[in-house]
């Protein structure tokens, strides 16, 4: 559950990507991929604004650049800081706009299968970039990351969960038809009505059913 309050923010903060170099790959696949959900969902936002549009650009380009390498290379010292940097630039990015769909269906994946917050939300994006296709700011988005459609872009993204050891699917949870009407119940998170396309439960059990077939 997301908390919100003035308190849980900071006078002063200090990214320093050395501290990075000891992650984990694991977190740092999963921590990257928040991030272009971050940036994602902010452009997409019902509520995107120029300012965050073009923070959530710029980490959307470094996190796609340089994940695949600080995974890879924990203590390459380009990729930390680029990947530190997308972090926080993708975290102010969605301060305003909020986050859409894919962090919605986060929540029960995290709460009920203890999936890491991060890869939960991975493994929605890709579907939701379909979905979002002719949505006409996420063409723009799509144009700015240099990919030619919507189709293009949701690759990359499968094929970088891919490269990073993530999920992309739930087939190892064997979910049950009852499991998947309880994921797509509790979907229904109020960041899902800040899409830009109506998400429908028909949507939601349709993507579901394919994810548990993954």
């Amino acid at each position: 559950m997301p908390l919100s309050s003035e308190k849980l923010y900071p006078k002063q903060a200090v990214v320093d990507p050395e501290l990075l170099y000891s992650l984990p790959p694991h977190i740092t696949a999963s921590s990257g991929i928040d991030v272009l959900c971050h940036a994602a969902e902010d452009f997409w936002s019902k509520n995107h604004q120029p300012i965050c549009d073009t923070l959530a650009l710029k980490a959307a380009k470094l996190i796609l650049k340089y994940l695949p390498t600080a995974y890879k290379e924990p203590d390459n010292k380009k990729a930390r800081e680029k990947t530190a940097e997308a972090s926080l630039l993708a975290g102010l990015a969605f301060n305003l706009p909020k986050t859409t769909a894919s962090h919605a269906c986060s929540f029960p994946l995290t709460s009920i299968y203890s999936i890491p917050h991060g890869e939960a939300c991975g493994l929605t994006l890709d579907y939701f970039v379909r979905i979002n296709g002719e949505d006409e700011h996420i063409k723009e988005l799509i144009k700015e990351l240099d990919y030619k459609n919507a189709n293009e872009f949701a690759d990359k993204i499968y094929r970088l969960k891919k490269e990073t050891g993530l999920r992309t699917g739930l087939a190892d949870l064997n979910l049950s038809d009852e499991a998947v009407t309880r994921l797509v119940e509790l979907s229904h998170h109020p960041n899902l009505y800040n899409n830009p396309v109506e998400i429908t439960d028909g949507i939601l059990f349709d993507m579901y059913n394919k994810l548990r077939k993954e």
